[in-house]
């Protein structure tokens, strides 16, 4: 059993190029340097004197800029290539954490937050795009699945890294550390991914899909099965970024855990993605369709928040929820970048994951506002039982895509 679970784990991550390990390893030194975000809220109401109203708005500030980000890196790196977006995106955003440093103002740090994210997520769909040209078709979902595992991990990381720095030196050495840590991940491209190699993998994918009679010419904005799959994502991920804004809230003031169990019980997602999501994304990846276990993980998203609904049960909800709700993530959430790599060609790559991410960043701007507003002026059950429908909903969705696209073709 024990010499089966190891053959399974070493399995799990072979096969995979050097160049998508380095493009984990620049994400996690990355994902590392985030340190700033959980905290930016303390930061501008604790040390710069800000109210949360403000400090809200400079938070929709940054997730405007996301979507500006996504969109331009989508573009660009059809343009040009991901090599370039990803070193100057990191770069520059390394630099654009010094800038705030000098502003004191809340239109200045709405500005530089605005600019921030604008720059730093044109790294997102380059890197995507990237792991596809250096990745075989058949290892696409490990190869995000990794990628996951690494923004986990790196996430993890950070907020401790955050503490320690604040503890021992001060707010605003945060933004020189995640200054710093972008910077060197930018260098770290330049010195040890091959460039040529995403070229040549781009040439060989444009001639199979001549040779194949792929619609190479099929945009985004015009992929009408595409665009139904961006929308029930976004969905889909309206549920799934409860985890980062009313969950903690309900968690503290409903089911009365302190700060340290909330901590546990958020850092029991990211120990579950350590320990199975690869062996089980590698058990999984070739038996199932991709859709199917998109639309399949977005049910268990509905499904994780019934657990709320148990009454004397209550405080055994939150383990049931997170675990649920991290086994419906390992489904859905490889598996989607994976079809979206796929539905792309190579002239288009960067565009359909600039879209895909912009669904992602439309959601984290809406739903902790939305649910929020819910939460307060109805109650915590009502949230729920409105997010397990939608979450619910939008699985149902997938799968009837899914069908309609088997029938189409």
């Amino acid at each position: 059993m024990i010499a089966r679970t190891i053959r399974l784990y070493q399995n799990s991550f072979s096969g995979l190029s050097r160049d998508v390990w380095i493009l984990t390893l620049i994400f996690f030194i990355n994902r590392s340097g985030t340190m700033v975000l959980p905290f930016l809220t303390i930061v501008m109401t604790s040390s710069k004197g800000f109210s949360l109203q403000e400090a809200g708005f400079m938070m929709s500030a940054f997730g405007m800029g996301s979507i500006v980000g996504a969109n331009l890196g989508g573009r660009i790196t059809d343009r040009t290539s991901p090599y370039p977006v990803m070193f100057w995106a990191l770069f520059l955003s390394g630099l654009v954490f010094f800038m705030l440093l000098f502003v004191d103002s809340l239109l200045g740090y709405c500005g530089v937050l605005f600019l921030l994210s604008s720059i730093a997520d044109t790294y997102r769909p380059a890197n995507n795009a990237a792991l596809a040209f250096y990745s075989k078709p058949e290892n696409y979902t490990r190869s995000f699945g990794l990628i996951r595992l690494a923004a986990n991990l790196g996430f993890a990381a950070g907020p401790g890294l955050g503490g320690i720095i604040i503890a021992h030196f001060s707010y605003d050495a945060l933004f020189i550390v995640d200054g710093l840590t972008c910077i060197l991940a930018s260098f770290a491209i330049l010195i040890f991914l091959d460039r040529n190699k995403i070229k040549e993998s781009k040439a060989q994918k444009h001639r199979d899909e001549q040779s194949l009679g792929i619609k190479i010419d099929r945009r985004p904005g015009r992929d009408k099965v595409f665009l139904v799959f961006v929308l029930l994502n976004f969905l889909t991920a309206l549920g799934f970024l409860q985890l980062f804004s009313t969950i903690p809230v309900f968690f503290k003031n409903v089911i009365t855990y302190s700060e340290t169990q909330v901590g546990l019980v958020m850092g029991f997602n990211g120990l579950l993605i350590a320990l199975i999501e690869m062996p089980m994304v590698y058990s999984i990846e070739n038996k199932y369709e991709k859709m199917k276990l998109v639309g399949i993980g977005a049910i268990i998203f509905g499904l994780a928040y019934l657990p709320f609904q148990m009454g004397g049960l209550l405080w055994m909800a939150p383990w049931m929820f997170v675990f649920l709700l991290t086994i419906g993530e390992i489904l859905n959430m490889p598996f989607a970048n994976a079809w979206v790599s796929e539905r792309a060609s190579a002239k288009t790559q960067g565009r359909y994951m600039g879209i895909f991410s912009m669904g992602w960043a439309s959601a984290f701007i809406i739903g902790p506002t939305l649910s929020m507003y819910i939460a307060e002026h109805y109650d915590f059950p009502t949230l729920w039982i409105l997010t397990s429908v939608i979450c619910i909903g939008a699985g149902l969705g997938f799968l009837a895509l899914r069908k309609k696209i088997a029938l189409s073709e």
